[in-house]
């Protein structure tokens, strides 16, 4: 695992910053290391296997935010972290180096060092501490993958303040004594296990295109009817066999989240592939906000109680035509409450693959209930995932703006 670490000062007078430094230096046993610095003055042991960055070239009052992020992005890229783990707050560097990781995915995890306990923040509130919240801490701190506390009393501190309620506690004593290598050893150990909670909870920036891909063509196989002997071109074989250990466990721990580990696994054996037994209960990491999208699909009940939906719906005779409109509807209300999973797509998508309707008494059903536009949507959105092929499409696939804007809140919903 590659770590960046932030650290403003690095001063070999400052005891905690010693301290730090002796559980980074173990970190760099068994991890990649990087510290990136404002200032530091020359340190009485060289840190052993960390390597060192220096944002600016020469000490001065002034701090050129533009110069600072310029030089931070090259060291961000060169390095290509999977954590950047900033110390401290009350800093507007801090923040930026939160602000300018973030944007660009990589995940960030915020030590305080004790820097928001109450009577850090009531110490001048008024002309220093209010004024940063308004300004950058409260965002910094909400915007961050998750916070780690060093006591007990820090742990409780953050959890009265409630800007982010994923709070982890590596180092298990009050304080690491600087002469007690063992105890930096669990800091250590601690923390590496943290970087990968927060690393297997924000698994789905990571995925690279041939892995939504993979995922993409293994649903589909999973969704096929069993005589179906063409499933996949030779393209998406080649990608599904050619998959490494860490992208299978991407592709499981997001079936397991969309609800649609059992569609992957018969994918998987049909296509025999030889994939790894991941156990992805067992892989500790934060909630997902989408937790609430489990209800299944319902072809038979609206979840909205909007007047106009009941009342459209009751123009619809047709028992099938009933079940689609249902089922779009309801894919709106999951849309608008941020709620909607895969699984509900397969749902739609095993719906209007078994049923055997008149496509152009549909359409026109469709178009008097105003919703043929977004069911022509849902139909591309479910081609690009599903691979629905257009002969199951009572409506044609249109590719619009509002296409767009599904497409993107779906990416949001996968990424939660």
């Amino acid at each position: 695992m590659k770590l960046l670490h932030y650290i403003p000062s690095l001063n070999s007078t400052d005891p905690s910053v010693i301290a730090l430094l002796k559980t980074i230096v173990e970190q760099a046993k068994s991890n990649r290391v990087y510290v990136a610095t404002l200032t530091a003055t020359k340190l009485s042991n060289p840190l052993r296997g960390v390597v060192i960055y220096r944002l600016r070239k020469r000490e001065n009052r002034y701090i050129n935010l533009i110069s600072l992020q310029s030089r931070y992005l090259q060291v961000l890229y060169s390095v290509m972290p999977d954590i950047v783990h900033v110390h401290g707050c009350w800093s507007y560097v801090g923040s930026k180096i939160c602000h300018w990781s973030k944007n660009r995915n990589f995940d960030v995890v915020i030590s305080p060092h004790g820097q928001l306990n109450q009577e850090v923040v009531n110490d001048k509130f008024w002309s220093k501490r209010l004024p940063a919240i308004l300004l950058y801490q409260r965002k910094q701190i909400k915007r961050a993958n998750a916070l780690f506390s060093s006591t007990e009393k820090e742990t409780k501190a953050l959890k009265k303040l409630g800007w982010n309620r994923r709070i982890e506690m590596p180092v298990l004593t009050d304080e690491i004594s600087i002469d007690d290598v063992s105890e930096s050893e669990r800091g250590s150990t601690a923390q590496t296990s943290l970087y990968q909670k927060v690393t297997d909870s924000t698994y789905y920036q990571k995925m690279h295109e041939h892995e939504k891909a993979a995922f993409c063509a293994l649903l589909h196989t999973g969704l096929a009817d069993e005589d179906e002997t063409r499933l996949l071109d030779a393209q998406s074989i080649l990608n599904l066999r050619n998959l490494s250990v860490p992208s299978w466990r991407r592709i499981f721990l997001l079936a397991t989240d969309q609800d649609v580990l059992s569609l992957i696994e018969t994918g998987i054996t049909r296509m025999q592939l030889n994939a790894p037994n991941i156990d992805t209960d067992a892989i500790d990491r934060y909630g997902s906000k989408n937790d609430e999208g489990t209800t299944p699909l319902s072809s038979r009940q609206l979840f909205t109680s909007s007047k106009k939906s009941q009342k459209q719906l009751a123009t619809i005779s047709n028992k099938d035509f009933r079940a689609i409109y249902i089922m779009l509807e309801n894919i709106k209300a999951l849309i608008r409450s941020g709620r909607l999973r895969v699984r509900h797509l397969c749902d739609y998508y095993q719906l209007i693959r078994s049923v055997d309707i008149d496509e152009d008494a549909l359409l026109k059903t469709m178009k008097s209930v105003e919703n043929d536009r977004f069911m022509g949507r849902i139909h591309q959105i479910m081609n690009e995932m599903l691979y629905l092929e257009p002969g199951f499409m009572p409506v044609a696939a249109i590719d619009d703006r509002g296409t767009e804007k599904i497409r993107k809140k779906i990416t949001q919903f996968l990424s939660l």
